[in-house]
């Protein structure tokens, strides 16, 4: 039986977890719950997962979740870090499973900072900061990276897909700072043209980074 990664219906915290499954041509079960569009006064009509929630024996019960047999999983990187261990995409080397660890941090902390802006109240006032200090963030970024044709070096780890979804969600978001990084824009390209990356991009329908409560969704 395959696997099952269950998540809101966005790209959000779940959607590198897919281009690993997809890249390693996991088959696997995409369960996408809705959010309704009916506003309570505080949150979103969120009963489509609320209804699975405390069924599926998970230890820490949230989104994304992976289910494998007896395996059952929380944490969108956990569930990055067994899909990748059991798919040999965790790095080649000792030196590259540094590198992988390394980046693999600082790319949660940039996925984190943009994030909190994007779910802000006060996004458009925070976003004219945030914007500021995006080049310094990326040029690191860009170090880190230099020439190696992806982030561990020659071979395609678990992180070149955190990489992308959360480089790919910036371009979006400020195309005009991303785009002028050279060797990030090429390396957006570079992932996108993997083949397995390319026929899912091409053959998935596009959702939203964000969900319904985000100010800004990327939609």
């Amino acid at each position: 039986m395959a696997p099952t990664l269950g998540y809101w219906n966005i790209r959000g915290l779940a959607q590198p977890i897919r281009l690993l499954l997809a890249y390693s041509s996991t088959e696997y079960e995409d369960k996408r719950y809705g959010i309704g569009a009916v506003w309570s006064g505080t949150e979103f009509d969120r009963n489509d997962w609320l209804d699975d929630k405390h069924t599926l024996g998970l230890d820490f019960p949230n989104l994304p979740y992976y289910l494998d047999g007896h395996l059952k999983l929380t944490q969108s990187v956990a569930i990055l870090r067994h899909v990748a261990r059991k798919t040999k995409l965790d790095g080649q080397t000792d030196a590259d499973k540094l590198r992988v660890d390394l980046v693999e941090q600082q790319l949660v902390d940039i996925n984190t900072g943009v994030s909190h802006i994007c779910y802000d109240p006060n996004f458009e006032t925070l976003v004219v900061d945030y914007l500021k200090n995006l080049p310094q963030s990326l040029e690191l970024l860009s170090k880190f990276l230099g020439d190696r044709p992806f982030l561990a070096g020659e071979s395609v780890t678990y992180v070149d897909f955190l990489a992308y979804e959360i480089l790919d969600k910036l371009n979006a978001l400020a195309p005009e700072i991303v785009s002028n990084v050279d060797n990030l824009r090429k390396y957006i390209e570079r992932v996108e043209s993997l083949p397995q990356i390319a026929n899912y991009l091409k053959s998935t329908p596009k959702t939203s980074f964000n969900g319904a409560m985000a100010k800004w969704g990327g939609n």
